[in-house]
């Protein structure tokens, strides 16, 4: 996740589930993660506005995720 400082997503994963941050904001000021380059900024965003497991697990992959918009289907893996 934050290669500046060398913060792992576990790390980040655990600030958040313990209370310890909240926000982008509050992971910056405890983990120093997102006060340097900023590279890491837009991942940390999503895993704070949604730190649901796919989330979670986009982050891990170094994916993007959006949510898939009403009527629409994902494409097979198949095509």
């Amino acid at each position: 996740m934050c290669a500046c400082f060398g913060v792992g997503l576990a790390t980040i994963r655990g600030a958040l589930q313990s209370g310890k941050a909240t926000s982008v904001e509050g992971i910056g000021a405890a983990l120093r993660a997102g006060t340097n380059c900023g590279s890491c900024l837009p991942e940390l965003k999503r895993i704070v506005a949604d730190p649901t497991a796919e989330a979670i697990r986009a982050a891990d992959a170094g994916a993007t995720v959006s949510p898939p918009t009403a009527g629409t289907r994902e494409p097979s893996a198949m095509s």
